[in-house]
């Protein structure tokens, strides 16, 4: 229902006031929601207020608002994703404890071009890390966002490349057809492989994780310090550590 100016319905502007918060700004004043939400205050504030009595917000004692633990709980109960983290966990653990690298798991977003990171584990080197548990990062600048759009059904892919891509970190634009042409030797090879990347000190590796029908759930990802990684074992344990995941999604009968 949309009863606002504008035509946005109570549901839009709520979520617009969930994604008001984020890592840097767990707390948030009614002015501050209103800001971030791009609302007016007196509705910004109403509606927290609404949202803190059904229990999606709480209100804290210095009067600030935050994201509740009902809003976590409904989340964790009930999201095909958080079942994707919990069967994936154990061999992430093991790629990190075995090479020692960071790993990580993401979901993708074809509409939005984007990348969710799911899970991650850091790894005791000084890798440069720019993407934060439960944030994007454009897919074409991440292995884990190229090897997803690789292996997605064709339409989707042409799609996604029907216009050019911004990166939102720095504002360059890269032409459609230029990411396009990576595509066919990344869905053959089965894996992308980049050094450098988004951080110069950085190797980044990352495999396509499926699901029982073999459609494309997510990815694996790993970034190791260029002066230590060894590429044949780097590509060879992401590989591997992907095709245990699509398996391991396998024998609990996933239903993602």
């Amino acid at each position: 229902m949309a009863n606002s100016s504008t035509g946005e319905s109570v549901l839009g502007r709520t979520m617009r006031i969930l994604q008001a918060f984020d890592v840097e700004h767990p707390r948030l004043t009614a002015a501050e929601i209103a800001r971030r939400a791009q609302l007016p205050p007196s509705t910004a504030y109403r509606l927290a207020k609404d949202m803190v009595d059904v229990g999606f917000l709480d209100r804290l004692i210095d009067g600030r608002f935050a994201v509740s633990p009902v809003s976590w709980e409904l989340a964790a109960r009930s999201s095909e994703v958080e079942r994707f983290r919990m069967v994936a966990n154990p061999v992430l653990e093991k790629l990190n404890r075995d090479l020692g690298v960071y790993v990580s798991l993401t979901i993708p977003d074809f509409r939005d071009r984007s990348v969710v990171h799911i899970h991650r584990i850091h790894a005791d080197e000084d890798v440069v890390i720019i993407g934060e548990h439960a944030t994007r990062l454009d897919m074409h600048v991440t292995t884990t966002g190229m090897v997803m759009l690789a292996h997605a059904p064709k339409k989707t892919i042409e799609e996604v490349c029907s216009r050019p891509f911004v990166d939102t970190h720095t504002g360059r634009v890269t032409q459609a057809k230029d990411v396009s042409r990576e595509l066919p030797t990344i869905r053959r090879d089965g894996y992308t492989y980049v050094i450098g990347g988004m951080a110069p000190v950085n190797t980044a590796c990352a495999a396509p994780i499926f699901g029982v029908g073999g459609e494309l759930l997510g990815a694996l990802g790993i970034v190791i310090l260029t002066e230590r990684a060894e590429p044949d074992l780097v590509i060879e344990s992401t590989i591997t550590a992907a095709d245990s995941v699509t398996q391991a999604l396998a024998d609990v009968g996933n239903q993602f």
